[in-house]
């Protein structure tokens, strides 16, 4: 049977009025009783305004692997690449998941962040809740592509868990990053590219991780049936592929 190969998605993320008060609230959260909320509404109308965000995800089969002697941490390998995720927190994830789906996104913005500041705000109460508004605003248009990515793991019988994002979990992402860029093509759907070993993009954006499970089947993964199970460096730092810890006898 044909290896099942999963394109680039592209998706146009809309900020309506939904989204823009989901925005709100979450800035309005953040800043406390203080919250003038007209002034954050109108803000974020402004704003919003100048963005046409975008998102692009590509779904991975998965297979935790056995990595070389050198190597002292469990990684999870992008079936049909040369790509691996390494990491305790990506291992703890993405080992019993079925598929693995890189996503990111972007604002779009029309103007750089600094003329967007120059161009909207009017007050000094505006100029401080901007980068709020901006990172809140990073987050919704996330949020809103996880959600077609879950929507479409529903469909299949299947479950989707929001597993890392770069805006938190940076270091652990950090040395897969040109990985996910260079699968997402981000340079052309997104504007992001690594240069000079930063991330740099022509819009704020994020990208992230999610895992998508079928709860309804064991993973059939044994210790007794790898070839490697005697030379396994996932066992020899107290792990497997199909469980956190291996059983004391």
């Amino acid at each position: 049977m044909p290896r099942a190969y999963h394109p680039v998605v592209e998706r146009s993320l809309s900020l309506n009025e939904e989204a823009r008060q989901a925005i709100a609230q979450g800035v309005i959260t953040c800043v406390g009783p203080r919250a003038n909320v007209d002034v954050i509404e109108q803000l974020i109308e402004r704003t919003t305004g100048h963005m046409s965000p975008k998102g692009a995800y590509k779904q991975f089969n998965l297979a935790p692997c056995t990595l070389p002697p050198s190597y002292t941490e469990p990684a999870i390998k992008l079936v049909g690449t040369m790509s691996v995720l390494k990491g305790e927190a990506i291992y703890h994830k993405l080992s019993n998941a079925m598929h693995c789906v890189l996503m990111g996104v972007s604002l779009g913005c029309s103007l750089s962040q600094a003329k967007l500041v120059d161009t909207l705000v009017n007050t000094n109460e505006e100029q401080q809740l901007m980068p709020l508004v901006i990172n809140k605003t990073v987050e919704q248009t996330a949020n809103m592509l996880y959600a077609h990515i879950a929507s479409h793991a529903r469909e299949q019988g299947l479950r989707a868990d929001y597993a890392l994002d770069f805006d938190e979990n940076a270091q652990e992402l950090e040395p897969s990053l040109s990985d996910i860029l260079f699968y997402l093509k981000a340079e052309s759907t997104l504007g992001m590219a690594i240069k000079n070993s930063n991330l740099t993009s022509t819009s704020p954006g994020t990208i992230g991780i999610v895992g998508v499970y079928d709860d309804g089947k064991a993973p059939l993964r044994s210790c007794r049936l790898c070839k490697f199970s005697h030379s396994c460096s996932i066992r020899a730092i107290g792990m497997t592929c199909h469980d956190r810890t291996p059983k004391q006898r």
